[in-house]
């Protein structure tokens, strides 16, 4: 038997993949797996819990939540060097990355995507000392993001953003930023 960390936020997109769990357990023992559940609770002694038992025998992390749930294990994977592959469902209210790689909506279809699927590379970016594997965005796009309110995104799922960013547009300014990437500016 293969051996996979979940690793879930059980908050994520209004809970939604709690509705599946069932599920997913069932889809990944059909194929050999076992999965060793690991619920974020986003404390800050958490990264060495959470990946204490990942490198030594886990196939893969499979990572149910968001964008902000996936930049947050990868950034803990990244300061622990860990380069166990990565697996993810869409389990948030935008599920941004999860649609880059193409990932079916549906929590069970996304599971057997993952199992016949192949691995691929991405890439991945830092900003100072933080990793990224999607977007980097800054000033108010990032204040919209943080500001929202979870019950206004589990009400109106990705339209809660567009309400909350109407409401930062007062305070809206010019950004000053420099970008550096392989040695160009």
């Amino acid at each position: 038997m293969r051996f996979v960390k979940f690793i879930y936020n059980a908050s994520s997109g209004n809970g939604r993949f709690g509705h599946a769990l069932d599920q997913i357990v069932s889809i990944y023992q059909k194929r050999g797996y076992s999965l060793i559940p690991y619920r974020l609770t986003f404390d800050k002694d958490e990264a060495e819990t959470m990946v204490d038992d990942i490198e030594n025998f886990c196939h893969h992390l499979l990572i149910a939540g968001g964008d902000g749930t996936i930049n947050y294990v990868v950034n803990v994977l990244q300061t622990k060097g860990i380069k166990t592959p990565i697996a993810v469902l869409p389990a948030g209210t935008a599920n941004d990355f999860a649609g880059l790689l193409g990932m079916p909506d549906s929590i069970p279809t996304a599971c057997r995507a993952i199992l016949s699927g192949e691995m691929r590379e991405i890439d991945l970016a830092r900003v100072n000392d933080l990793y990224f594997v999607n977007v980097f965005s800054c000033g108010l796009f990032t204040d919209v993001s943080q500001k929202t309110p979870t019950r206004l995104k589990h009400t109106f799922g990705k339209f809660a953003y567009y309400f909350s960013g109407m409401q930062e547009f007062p305070s809206f300014k010019k950004l000053q930023i420099t970008v550096t990437s392989q040695g160009k500016e």
